[in-house]
């Protein structure tokens, strides 16, 4: 299984993984995070991510909007939530702030995906909104699975 993963990378991303880096880059389906819900505005992005996590075994519900992600997450929790911050309605930080006040999405691992400069991130990150991670765009296939790697890890 671990050969077809690595073919898989390599096709997306046209660099080799070793036996032990497609392990810890997410696309084992890791033992913790198995459903996504991906909250993002620009379709072509949403598509694309969509198609990448159900690539590598991940289920996934997606949203274009923050009320529409709300209504997603209270309907059937994923075990991830990757939102952009710049979301319309209800922006990604508003969304994380509501989702952290209810019992059942309180502990849910939010991975924040912007365009966003790192440093303006990293100060979000210090006012403890509950992110639990960040990736910023344009990013490379193997970075998004890394990083949800290492938050299945932390479940």
């Amino acid at each position: 299984k671990i050969k077809e993963y690595q073919k898989k990378i390599y096709e997306l991303t046209g660099q080799p993984v070793s036996d032990a880096g497609a392990k810890f880059s997410g696309v084992m389906g890791g033992a913790n995070i198995k459903r996504v819900l991906i909250a993002e505005p620009n379709s072509r992005v949403l598509e694309y991510l969509k198609e990448v996590l159900e690539g590598f075994g991940y289920e996934t519900a997606v949203a274009s909007n923050g009320g529409k992600a709300l209504e997603v997450v209270r309907e059937n929790p994923p075990d991830l939530l990757i939102t952009e911050i710049t979301l319309p309605d209800i922006d990604g930080i508003e969304l994380l702030k509501g989702l952290r006040k209810e019992e059942k999405t309180s502990g849910m691992p939010v991975l924040i995906s912007t365009s966003r400069e790192e440093e303006e991130v990293r100060k979000l990150l210090e006012k403890d909104t509950g992110i639990s991670g960040f990736i910023i765009k344009p990013f490379h296939v193997k970075k998004l699975l890394r990083k949800i790697g290492e938050l299945d890890l932390r479940i």
